[in-house]
């Protein structure tokens, strides 16, 4: 009775380890799950916000030149590689070819008051600007030397 007693021991044992192992087995399965489903949830069209088209106004940029008027675009004019909109007081921007660090200026045309926020262009980014009242010139500089221009009004 003492060897059945000792196997009954070892399969309990066994068991033990086994069922161990398996819980480890879900664990880990529940959490590449998880992160599949957050990775699918949490994809981005481009920065665009997430903003309804219907109420999201689109900012047009252009890119100037080092040798032209700051405030005049290339002729002939050409949009630039950006993708920018203004919606419920925040601007959402995203370059859909990464150039670097970049550096935008927002300047209220009316009282010459100017914002400076400076982000990396290799991924979406948003700006909480608050509401617009009056027109605003937006410029980017980035680290690759292109500067662009737009304009936001009300």
């Amino acid at each position: 009775m003492d060897s059945e007693f000792k196997l009954y021991l070892c399969n309990i044992r066994n068991q033990y380890f086994m069922l161990k192992f398996m819980t480890r087995i879900i664990t880990l399965m529940l959490m590449l799950l998880f992160a599949a489903l957050s990775t699918v949830m949490n994809a981005d069209d481009k920065g665009s916000g997430n903003t309804d088209d219907k109420t999201a106004q689109r900012i047009p940029f252009y890119q100037i030149g080092k040798d032209l008027i700051k405030d005049k675009p290339r002729m002939p004019a050409r949009y630039a590689d950006i993708e920018c909109y203004y919606c419920d007081g925040f601007i959402y921007i995203s370059f859909d070819e990464p150039e670097g660090n970049a550096s935008m200026t927002i300047e209220d045309v009316a009282t010459a008051e100017k914002g400076i926020y400076t982000f990396s262009t290799l991924s979406p980014y948003t700006i909480n600007i608050g509401e617009v009242k009056g027109t605003f010139r937006l410029e980017i500089s980035t680290s690759e030397g292109h500067t662009y221009v737009g304009y936001l009004t009300e």
